[in-house]
């Protein structure tokens, strides 16, 4: 197809009306789609927060029900094996005082959970902190559980739940990627279907347009008879 036909289709009445149509309904699915991935992200964060907090909670229970102020976590008692299987469920636990010293951690850490240091100075004044980070090449979100609240041993102690993202975010990925190919799909059904609709409309215009160049070569008495039974062309 040459580049003029190409313009020419471009400024028709066809295209623009599938444009308009097309533009229309995909920026109104992709408001919905959008809306709906934030509710979705949301929700899923609500969870996971309430999780990591049902946990905070048990375990600043566990680590400070000793009078004499030795502290000790309620684990699971797996295999490393077992531990690797159900990566995603597992919640990272790990103790500081608010200088920043590790002092206890749960039994699946090899090493000590990233530590923002800013937020651990609030969550040692009273406040329950959230953030989100990278532990071993891992998406992490994570509570900053102050301890005081359960005893005057643990004034400068809080306690930090690291929970996995990788569930939740492989699941917003592929919600996403779906979302997106509706998206598309809706934009290009939206301009078939205008195109088309496009093409019909302008039918009767081009059959009068025909019959209008006949009269015109041919004989002046002859009228145009194309659509004179509709009541837009009856005139």
């Amino acid at each position: 197809m040459r580049i003029e036909e190409v313009r020419k289709r471009m400024q028709s009445f066809r295209f623009l009306l599938a444009m308009r149509f097309a533009l229309v309904m995909t920026g109104a699915v992709a408001a919905v789609s959008a809306l709906s991935y934030y509710a979705l992200r949301e929700g899923l964060d609500q969870e996971l927060d309430s999780s990591m907090l049902s946990v905070a909670s048990i375990q600043a229970a566990s680590v400070t029900d000793d009078p004499t102020g030795a502290m000790h976590f309620h684990e699971w008692d797996l295999t490393a094996q077992e531990a690797a299987s159900v990566r995603d469920l597992i919640r990272y636990l790990q103790i500081w005082n608010t200088d920043g010293e590790s002092l206890v951690r749960s039994q699946f850490l090899t090493q000590d959970l990233p530590l923002d240091t800013a937020v651990l100075r609030q969550a040692g004044e009273g406040s329950l902190e959230w953030t989100e980070g990278t532990f071993q090449e891992m998406p992490i979100r994570a509570l900053y559980y102050p301890l005081e609240r359960l005893g005057e041993l643990h004034t400068r102690h809080v306690l930090q739940v690291a929970a996995p993202l990788g569930a939740r975010n492989r699941m917003l990925r592929t919600v996403g990627l779906l979302l997106l190919v509706i998206v598309v799909t809706v934009g290009a059904i939206t301009f078939a279907g205008g195109w088309w609709l496009g093409a019909r409309a302008v039918q009767p215009v081009d059959t009068i347009v025909d019959q209008a160049e006949a009269i015109a070569a041919g004989s002046p008495s002859r009228t145009i008879e194309a659509y004179a039974n509709t009541w837009e062309y009856r005139r």
